[in-house]
């Protein structure tokens, strides 16, 4: 359990360390999504119908992709560029490997979550969505369940990597899994 605490504390250090990465990535969290409210800007205001949900879920999808694969890419680049040093600091037994896979993953998914809900709030203030308290508790809760998915994915795919470019196809594999068996247009064939 210390080395958990201790390697929880390193990480969420390492996150907050340098002052202008984390301004700079919350201010492009919050300019991204508000260009994603301006590009469908109150296009669910006063439709409360089935037939409208196209025009609003489109921004709901960039949200929750960009909580997925925003933290899966970062987690993908940052391994295989530290794996020396995560390599001599386990064989010296500083820690092992469960202890720190949780707290790299504790750490990642609190701040990820923050960013990821950093994202979403213009889009749906600006989109028009209904303005609840439980439905937009429900929407920040799923984009947090996608980080903390991003963030273990990110971690087990990065560590399998030799280098950037192999961890990139193995992103690419992640990416065409959920269509594998789908034709051109997106259809399954008919079985036989």
């Amino acid at each position: 359990m210390s080395q958990f605490l201790t390697l929880s504390d390193r990480c969420c250090y390492d996150y907050v360390r340098d002052q202008t990465k984390l301004i700079g990535g919350v201010a492009l969290k919050l300019s991204i999504g508000t260009l994603f409210g301006l590009i469908w800007l109150n296009q669910a205001r006063g439709k409360r119908t089935q037939a409208t949900i196209f025009t609003t879920e489109g921004p709901i999808f960039f949200c929750c992709f960009s909580a997925v694969f925003d933290t899966l890419l970062t987690l993908v680049i940052k391994y295989p560029l530290t794996r020396a040093l995560i390599q001599r600091e386990y064989r010296n037994r500083y820690y092992s490997v469960g202890p720190y896979f949780f707290a790299e993953l504790l750490a990642r998914s609190l701040f990820e979550c923050a960013n990821a809900i950093l994202l979403a709030t213009p889009p749906y203030l600006l989109v028009g969505l209904e303005l609840s308290g439980a439905q937009f508790g429900t929407f920040a809760g799923v984009l947090c369940v996608l980080s903390i998915c991003g963030a273990g994915l990110g971690i087990c795919v990065g560590t399998l990597s030799k280098d950037i470019q192999e961890a990139q196809g193995l992103v690419d594999l992640l990416g065409q899994r959920p269509v594998a068996g789908r034709d051109e247009l997106g259809e399954r064939p008919e079985q036989a």
